[in-house]
Formats: C-alpha cells, structure tokens, sequence
C-alpha cells in the first residue's frame, strides 16, 4: 500500500508542475530563440549602435554639414578630422553619419510603404473573396507593370 501511495503523490506532483506552466505566445518563443542566438544579439547590438551614432554624431559634432573650409580641403585622417576632408574642406566622418541617416530614413520609408501596399492588397483580395467586387482584376492589372508582365 505505502508503494501505490508514493506513485500516487508522483503523479499528483507532476500535475501540479504541468498546471503551474504560463501559456506561451508567439512573441514569447520568438524572443526566446532570438536571445539563444548569438550572431543575433552580435548583430542587433551593433544595429543599435549605428542607430545611435546615425542620431547623435550630427548634433554633436563641432563642424557643419553645409560648411566649407578651403584651408583643410583634402587633408589626410587627424584627431581634429578623424577621416580626413574632401576637396571642399567638409568632415568626411560628419558626411557619413549624415548619409547615414538618410539611408535609415529611406529604409523606414520603404518598410512603411510595403506594410501600407501589402495590407491593402491583402484587405482587397479578402473583400474580392466574401462578395463579388471586381477588385482584384483592377489590382491585378495596375500591378503587372510594376512586375514585368
């Protein structure tokens, strides 16, 4: 009797562990995965940090992206001018993080535009699919110059 009253407790214990278990999301395991990942963490760590510099190295920075200095036109890489100076005497480190910032803003843009374009062409084949709109031929043939056919 005390051997079936010890395998009793053991399922009754396991039950409880499995009972006290939190439901998981798909962002929860999402973020989970990424944070075993290294080459991830590596990667989004310096993401940040180019974000960072992008905005900041701007703002902070003692010279002036529309200023020219002919003294210092193409002089080589100095504390005063870490990547030396183009022809014009600019910063060329400052015309960098200035480039870069336009990138992002591009990327953003093009990310922003993508979402509205597939959410709309997804919300127009749904409306296509549950009543009789003639949507999807009008999208169909807007878009086949846009791909090729």
């Amino acid at each position: 009797m005390s051997t079936s009253n010890k395998t009793d407790k053991k399922k009754t214990v396991s039950h409880e562990v499995v009972l006290k278990k939190k439901a998981v999301g798909p962002w929860r395991i999402a973020w989970d995965r990424f944070r075993k990942n290294r080459v991830a963490i590596v990667g989004a760590g310096l993401f940040i940090i180019i974000i960072v510099a992008v905005l900041l190295v701007p703002i902070l920075s003692p010279y002036n992206i529309s200023e020219f200095d002919l003294a210092d036109k193409e002089l080589a890489p100095s504390t005063k001018h870490w990547l030396g100076t183009d022809e014009q005497g600019r910063d060329v480190m400052l015309r960098l993080f200035v480039g870069g910032r336009i990138s992002i803003l591009v990327g953003l843009m093009a990310a922003g535009v993508s979402v509205v374009l597939g959410s709309t062409i997804c919300s127009c084949v749904l409306l296509r699919s549950s009543t009789q709109f003639h949507l999807h031929q009008l999208l169909s043939r807007s878009l086949q110059p846009l791909c090729g056919a």
